[in-house]
């Protein structure tokens, strides 16, 4: 991939996918998005918040699995640490989105399911090249869907926090490359 489609495509795929993995990153999104708008319609969801909805489960989904792929794996562990804190940075949107299209629920949780999440996955990438690391990053994006459910209170919600905890802590944080990470806690290529 070249250029600057190839460069924003790498941030989703890596810079080296393989067609079988594009194609279960994208059925998993699109299929996810799907699911989130037709679960929302006996909830009484408006067309708009169908649409986050979708938006939402589809990137959350596509990058659940866009994130167990090597190449995906690799592009962020070349990146270091650096990019993978933007990573998390950027994923305050998908909350903010969440808020604004359901602006009953308040800001409270979706900001606190942000912070926790980055916190929890700040855990994680620090304990890279670890043995327990990808222990570490289930137990804790268990705790936080947990927390995140309750805090949201809505069951037609509850796959949010769910979700969102899993991509970015247990399927985002860790580096899975075998002896990616060096004794110095360096990413190697």
């Amino acid at each position: 991939m070249n250029g600057r489609f190839g460069t924003a495509m790498a941030f989703l795929f890596g810079k080296e996918p393989r067609k079988p993995e594009v194609a279960l990153v994208l059925a998993l999104g699109l299929g996810g998005g799907v699911a989130a708008a037709l679960a929302g319609s006996p909830w009484g969801w408006s067309p708009v918040q169908r649409a986050v909805g979708f938006l939402l489960a589809a990137d959350i989904l596509g990058g659940v699995a866009a994130n167990r792929t090597v190449s995906t794996d690799r592009f962020y562990a070349r990146g270091g640490r650096p990019l993978r804190f933007s990573f998390l940075g950027i994923h305050i949107l998908q909350p903010l989105l969440l808020w604004a299209a359901f602006p009953e629920i308040g800001p409270r949780a979706p900001l606190a399911l942000w912070g926790v999440s980055a916190v929890f996955a700040t855990a994680v990438i620090l304990a890279d090249g670890k043995p327990w690391q990808d222990a570490l990053g289930a137990g804790l994006a268990a705790l936080g869907s947990a927390a995140g459910v309750l805090a949201f209170g809505r069951p037609d919600l509850a796959w949010f926090p769910v979700l969102y905890c899993h991509k970015l802590v247990s399927s985002f944080a860790p580096v899975r490359i075998p002896g990616a990470v060096s004794k110095d806690r360096t990413i190697r290529d």
